[in-house]
């Protein structure tokens, strides 16, 4: 998973903005989002973002799992991210 060099971002407060100047929008990401998106950006797999949120936000491995694929996929549906 890649984030596409076409986008810029900022975290402002703990919140990502995403920008994507090509299709004219804006997207916000709240704290967890924002933790998921900035480890992205240092080419993260699935396994060590879960592995992060487990430690992070003291879920279990089963839903760091499940709600890391869930915001992966949705990001990909917006074309934030591309899989490779």
């Amino acid at each position: 998973m890649k984030v596409p060099k076409k986008l810029a971002w900022r975290v402002i407060d703990g919140e990502a903005f995403i920008v994507d100047a090509a299709n004219h929008t804006l997207h916000n990401l709240n704290q967890t989002g924002s933790r998921i998106w900035q480890m992205l950006e240092k080419g993260k797999n699935l396994a060590e973002i879960a592995d992060a949120m487990i430690e992070e936000f003291e879920v279990s491995k089963k839903d760091a799992e499940k709600d890391a694929k869930e915001f992966l996929k949705a990001l990909e549906q917006k074309k934030l991210i591309e899989i490779v």
